[in-house]
């Protein structure tokens, strides 16, 4: 388990390599799954990942043996833009950590967004791992000070309950604002939280009622389909190490 950080899945894939193990399966996040492919790269380690998307693991020269069934944010930031233009929404504000995914996320809003004639006016970024309590403020006042309404949040589930606190705090969460998270942010793992941000799980889900959850189909697609063909015919052979 790597605990979703690079240190916890650092000891895991020790122990991993200690096992004799063959190939990993994971990690979730793409800032832990970047780590463990450089490793995996140096031991010749075949890596899949179910949930990470940073499209920077992609990139075959530095993480060789790692591939994914999870799409890229290449792709669902792509599609973003096109929804977010299909409400005829021009203007927008993006929220993001300073993660792996949170920092490719807004890179790929940044950059598909003007060919939908979407605009970002405004970007602004907070600590992932920050301990502070007004760790989200400073993010959102410079969201506020544009007067967007429309707000693109790239997070994953762990903190989102309280920024949306903080937010509602200074009046960024009320009826006229419209709240988009990415597919790093479920429902289910973001009202698990509740007991840390001091609510019960109603009061949670009261709170986050209204926002728009943005994620790829769980009903696959036609590539995918090629693949769980091909893999099915593999034999334990043919996933050795070389």
């Amino acid at each position: 388990d790597s605990e979703l950080t690079s240190s916890a899945g650092i000891k895991a894939y020790r122990q991993l390599l200690a096992s004799s193990g063959h190939a990993l399966v994971g990690a979730a996040t793409s800032e832990v799954s970047q780590t463990l492919a450089m490793l995996g790269k140096v031991d010749r380690m075949p890596q899949c990942s179910y949930w990470s998307s940073s499209p920077s693991l992609s990139n075959k020269q530095l993480y060789t043996y790692f591939g994914r069934t999870f799409p890229s944010d290449v792709a669902t930031t792509r599609s973003l833009t096109k929804l977010i233009s299909w409400y005829r929404w021009k203007n927008i504000g993006l929220l993001h950590d300073n993660s792996a995914y949170g920092n490719a996320y807004a890179i790929g809003l940044r950059t598909y967004a003007p060919a939908s004639g979407v605009e970002v006016v405004v970007q602004a970024s907070f600590e992932l791992q920050s301990a502070s309590a007004d760790k989200y403020t400073n993010a959102l006042e410079l969201i506020k000070a544009e007067g967007v309404n429309i707000i693109v949040c790239g997070t994953d589930s762990q903190g989102l309950l309280g920024l949306v606190q903080a937010a509602k705090t200074i009046g960024l969460w009320a009826a006229g604002f419209a709240w988009i998270t990415g597919d790093a942010a479920t429902a289910e793992d973001t009202l698990a939280t509740a007991a840390r941000w001091g609510m019960g799980d109603h009061e949670a889900a009261e709170l986050l009622d209204g926002m728009l959850s943005f994620f790829p189909s769980p009903a696959g697609s036609p590539g995918y389909s090629r693949f769980q063909r091909v893999w099915s015919l593999l034999g334990a052979d043919d996933c050795k190490n070389p």
